[in-house]
């Protein structure tokens, strides 16, 4: 039996804000996940996703915020620019060991 790898990687697809909204708002009116999916061509994961970051977002679910969660993107972002982990020197960590 052979496996044939894909020719090439699926990256995650990106939809704007509103088409989330959109999505949990079906799902809020009481349509099921699987259905909403199906319509709108994502997958069940992806709205689960979304739901759990809403409900996170909203105070309802313990978590980091969606504006916690792109601050901690862009300071890694900017971390990586800069050469890497900042104010981890291995004599500083030798020292404090």
């Amino acid at each position: 039996m052979t496996i044939q790898q894909p020719s090439e990687a699926v990256m995650p697809r990106s939809y704007p804000p509103e088409f989330r909204r959109k999505v949990l708002g079906l799902v809020a009116s009481g349509r099921k996940v699987a259905e909403v999916a199906r319509l709108l061509g994502t997958s069940d994961q992806t709205i689960y996703v979304w739901r759990r970051q809403h409900l996170i977002d909203t105070g309802q679910l313990p978590g980091t915020n969606s504006s916690d969660l792109s601050e901690l993107a862009a300071a890694r972002k900017r971390n990586r620019r800069a050469g890497g982990r900042v104010g981890h020197s291995p004599a500083r960590c030798r020292a404090a060991g």
